[in-house]
């Protein structure tokens, strides 16, 4: 009785064949001579199997479903290489790598036919040099599986010898040995030198135990004693109970800066501006320009210079000359102050103050009185004026911009042979500007019958003293009285 074999048995590529073999003494050794050939035709050697290699020196890359198996790219010119998969096919492989070795450069990009899929995608790219991808197409889902995928190098060493040890990426990519850290230690990044173990401290730090460059502070502990030279890493908030810099400081780029080498402190800079005079110590910056600088003077007065844009100066606190105060509407060394307030106690208003309707500008100024000093009482002639200190009832003054106010009324005082003025000394060493004059009352026992009686007041340019004369010419000589002439005195005149 004959049997039925089917060959190729198992999933191949080729449809199967079911074969009637003769028993012995049985015809149909057609069947058998068609079994046998199949069976040659399809069998496989260690010895003389081989694969089919096409180079492709050209893109794109077509791949052939019945004549490639292993599709090496090695480009005449270089250049990026796109690889055409064919209509998949149940169970069928291919090779596809990198001969040129510039992958990493020059990236080979396989595509789909069709609905297919790669490993669920459209298509793969190979981007390292020598590698390769095996690819087999399973029918069930339409989609080509990475059976395998590699940079086609050497076999690759393992450097570790010690348990805890790890692998890190040596020169050219070679794999090298990071013996592995001791206890409570983190790895840190070193950039492209190798990474470092650095020590995780939990508790708290003092004094005992400086914090080096090659410790960590973990978001548990705290800081309070020596932090050594070097850079210092600190996780989580920390308080820190006293900082002495040694150096320059710097928080956040440019929030605060402490420079060390000139002692001066930037806020939102760390390029300090050329100021007026001297050089600055503290300095507020906005986004682009100066907001504020304080400025040690070259004899060492300090000064402030308030900023509006990049070029121009708006205030300029300074303590250098008479000038204290100056409001500029420019570049102060280059503009006309509009407003000087002066160490002599003058303000002056360069073009003028303009007011607004219904504005007003009032000034209220204290009379400061003058103690008694028989010095301060004179005649400018011969003679001799007495006032004691019981005759000296009021004596005072104020100074409202550059008008001074004199209150004074002397009771009771004496003359003897003054032929011309009486003077009174200008308080505060005060220096009239002008030549002016007014009226002044007086009682003078010997005349009128103790009535009050008009006088007169005036004061020289660049004069210091109010001098008193009678009415008529300024050479009418006052009486000889003793204790018997009051004088009363109110006068306002502009002083330089």
């Amino acid at each position: 009785m004959s049997t039925t074999k089917t060959w190729p048995g198992g999933g191949t590529a080729v449809s199967p064949t079911s074969y009637s073999i003769p028993a012995a003494g049985e015809l149909n050794w057609a069947a058998l001579s068609d079994f046998l050939n199949a069976l040659g035709d399809g069998a496989q050697s260690t010895t003389f199997q081989k694969f089919a290699i096409r180079k492709a020196t050209s893109s794109p890359v077509t791949v052939s479903a019945t004549t490639d198996c292993v599709i090496v790219t090695d480009l005449t010119v270089p250049g990026a290489v796109t690889v055409n998969l064919p209509a998949g096919a149940n169970k069928q492989v291919f090779i596809i790598a990198d001969g040129k070795g510039d992958a990493a450069t020059n990236n080979i990009t396989i595509n789909r036919n069709g609905t297919d899929t790669i490993a669920g995608a459209t298509s793969v790219v190979l981007n390292a040099n020598k590698e390769f991808i095996f690819l087999a197409f399973n029918s069930g889902d339409t989609d080509w599986k990475i059976i395998a995928r590699g940079n086609g190098q050497t076999a690759f060493v393992n450097p570790m010898t010690t348990a805890g040890d790890l692998i890190i990426g040596g020169a050219s990519g070679v794999a090298k040995r990071l013996a592995a850290g001791s206890s409570n230690t983190v790895l840190t990044s070193a950039g492209a030198a190798d990474e470092v173990w650095k020590l995780l401290v939990d508790a708290n730090i003092d004094a005992a135990a400086a914090i080096t460059g090659s410790k960590i502070v973990s978001a548990s502990g705290s800081v309070s004693g020596v932090v050594t030279t070097g850079s210092q890493t600190f996780a989580g908030t920390k308080t820190f109970d006293a900082i002495v810099c040694v150096g320059d400081l710097t928080v956040d780029t440019n929030t605060l800066y402490v420079d060390s080498a000139n002692n001066r402190v930037g806020v939102g800079t760390t390029s300090f501006t050329s100021p007026t005079s001297g050089t600055n110590k503290f300095e507020v910056r906005g986004t682009t320009s100066p907001r504020a600088v304080l400025s040690d003077t070259a004899t060492g007065n300090p000064g402030w210079e308030l900023w509006s844009n990049s070029n121009a100066k708006s205030i300029w606190v300074w303590n250098e000359s008479a000038v204290a105060v100056e409001i500029y509407n420019g570049n102060v060394s280059t503009g006309t102050p509009r407003i000087q307030m002066r160490s002599d106690a003058s303000t002056r208003f360069n073009g003028g103050i303009a007011l607004g309707t219904g504005s007003t500008i009032s000034e209220y100024v204290e009379w400061t009185s003058v103690a008694y000093s028989s010095g301060n009482f004179t005649s400018s002639n011969v003679g001799a004026w007495t006032v004691d200190s019981g005759d000296q009832t009021v004596f005072k003054y104020k100074i409202v911009g550059r008008t001074m106010y004199l209150d004074i009324v002397l009771n009771n005082t004496s003359l003897s042979g003054v032929s011309n003025s009486l003077s009174i000394a200008l308080p505060a060493s005060k220096t009239a500007a002008v030549e002016t004059r007014g009226h002044l009352a007086y009682v003078d026992a010997n005349v009128a019958g103790n009535t009050i009686v008009d006088a007169f007041w005036d004061v020289q340019a660049a004069g210091t003293t109010i001098r008193l004369q009678r009415a008529g010419t300024s050479g009418t000589p006052w009486a000889v009285v003793t204790n018997q002439l009051t004088l009363y005195i109110s006068a306002a005149f502009e002083i330089s």
